[in-house]
């Protein structure tokens, strides 16, 4: 934008409100009947802007018509941001006309490419935006991009939507986002567009008396989704039904760690090494046995005798994926006799809840715990909703076993569910990949936005040069961001 012109004045616009209005209708945006809103209200009239962008001269007049509403406000490193979907066109149709950059911010994250919620040139504390958006009722759909994009480190001060459905501007759409610190400017009320209508013929009398009175009236509240409370891993100790479970969060709880060393390396000396430098930086040592070359069964004791020295619980990373019997003796028996030594293992759920019972026979009596793999963080992993819904399911059925998931967000959501604790591999202090399809994190983004719990770092801290310098990096980003989770 012209750097000599820092604050927003009036775009200039041929076309009336009154024109924009009796267009819209026209073309269909102004519906009339018994609608279900998002919100859950049923309402008796339906806007719907999704129809603009077939009607480019339209558009660009309700785009003209929302910039004038940003009047005064400065437009230094500022960007403009629609709810997806509908507004995003509109946010577009600005950009380019007042030569502003434009920032797209996406309904849920992709499991393939970046991973981003939102999408564009982001300098973190500098960059601003207005959030635009067609229609609001109670405005939480301005709201939760707010809020998204504040975990971007992208400000917003002021929000502006084409037709506010609460009657006037003093509606709770207003009020609601005023207490978030947010102005919300609105182009047209439900009012000022009966008032048109009428007026010029489109709608009756008693039409638009039904819909004034329905607005006269308490409109009635819409359900509120219940949002877990965002429990402490001491309170989550409490209400974890797993005893493995239980000692992992009160061990993160009272060495404020929440992080986990997968120590992928080849040999019993590595390893042990490994474990012994970064051991008072973590909760959880992950391990690969089968891929020591030279692993004898002197090896164990000695690992065990670190974990009780530095206080960390050693997670064998198995990935158990065959029918029952099989996982059984695996488990129990084999070269490595992991229930014996394994504080924590894992399994896929691709045989069913009948495997993750079998190893449960073996486990449980030991005090052992079972992970899920309901996710994981190559940019290609053939894990779904379908994989996630039935580690979900079994680890409901098993929970005093199955005490949590590795996985790349909180899946539990039901209540009863907050006993799960969600550990996340691929994770980097700098969000990057590598050249063999890993994806990775920052420990803000897998603890904060995605409300994980452990985070598993591997070569990050592995194959530094200071491996016990970089795990209490990790140790305080991870620590950081849970206690920024639990104080919001």
């Amino acid at each position: 934008h012209n750097k000599d012109n820092d604050t927003m004045t009036s775009a200039s616009s041929t076309v009336s409100l009154e024109d924009v209005v009796l267009e819209m209708h026209r073309i269909g945006a102004f519906r009339f009947g018994q609608f279900k809103l998002k919100s859950g209200i049923t309402s008796p009239i339906y806007v719907d802007l999704r129809l603009l962008p077939s009607h480019p001269s339209l558009m660009r007049s309700v785009a003209n018509l929302m910039w004038q509403k940003s009047v005064g406000v400065s437009t230094e490193n500022l960007t403009m941001v629609g709810v997806p979907y509908t507004a995003l066109p509109i946010a577009t149709c600005i950009g380019i006309d007042q030569n502003l950059p434009v920032l797209i911010v996406r309904k849920e994250r992709k499991e393939y490419g970046t991973g981003n919620m939102v999408e564009g040139n982001i300098v973190k504390g500098t960059t601003r935006a207005i959030v635009l958006e067609d229609v609001v009722t109670t405005g939480g759909s301005v709201l939760s991009t707010v809020q998204l994009l504040a975990t971007e480190g992208i400000k917003v001060d002021h929000a502006v939507v084409f037709l506010n459905r609460e009657q006037g501007e003093g509606g709770r759409a207003k009020d609601s986002l005023a207490a978030e610190g947010v102005d919300l400017r609105s182009v047209v009320n439900i009012g000022q567009v009966l008032e048109i209508l009428s007026k010029k013929g489109k709608i009756t009398a008693d039409l638009e008396k039904q819909v004034r009175d329905f607005f006269a009236q308490p409109q009635p509240q819409a359900e509120v989704p219940k949002v877990a409370p965002k429990l402490s891993f001491a309170q989550r100790a409490k209400v974890s039904k797993s005893e493995m479970g239980r000692k992992l969060f009160e061990l993160m709880e009272s060495k404020k760690t929440n992080l986990a060393l997968a120590a992928d390396v080849s040999t019993q000396s590595q390893l042990l090494k490994l474990a012994e430098e970064v051991g008072p930086e973590i909760a959880v040592l992950k391990t690969h046995v089968d891929t020591l070359d030279d692993f004898e069964p002197s090896f164990i004791p000695k690992l065990e005798e670190l974990a009780k020295k530095h206080n960390f619980f050693i997670f064998e990373d198995r990935k158990f994926a065959d029918i029952g019997n099989t996982v059984k003796s695996q488990y129990a028996g084999g070269v490595y006799k992991i229930a014996d030594w394994s504080h924590i293992t894992n399994s896929h759920i691709v045989s069913g809840a009948s495997s993750v019972a079998s190893l449960k026979e073996v486990g449980l009596p030991k005090g052992r715990g079972l992970l899920l793999i309901a996710q994981m963080s190559t940019v290609d992993a053939n894990t779904n909703t379908s994989t996630v819904s039935l580690s979900l399911n079994a680890a409901r059925q098993h929970s005093d076993f199955v005490f949590g998931f590795i996985s790349q967000e909180k899946i539990g959501k039901e209540e009863g569910d907050e006993g799960f604790i969600y550990l996340t591999p691929g994770v980097h202090l700098q969000k990057e990949g590598d050249n063999k399809g890993q994806h990775y994190n920052t420990p803000h983004h897998v603890i904060v936005e995605k409300q994980c719990d452990v985070i598993i770092v591997g070569r990050g801290i592995s194959e530094a040069s200071d491996p016990a310098a970089e795990a209490k990096k990790y140790r305080e980003a991870g620590w950081n961001a849970y206690q920024s989770r639990v104080s919001q």
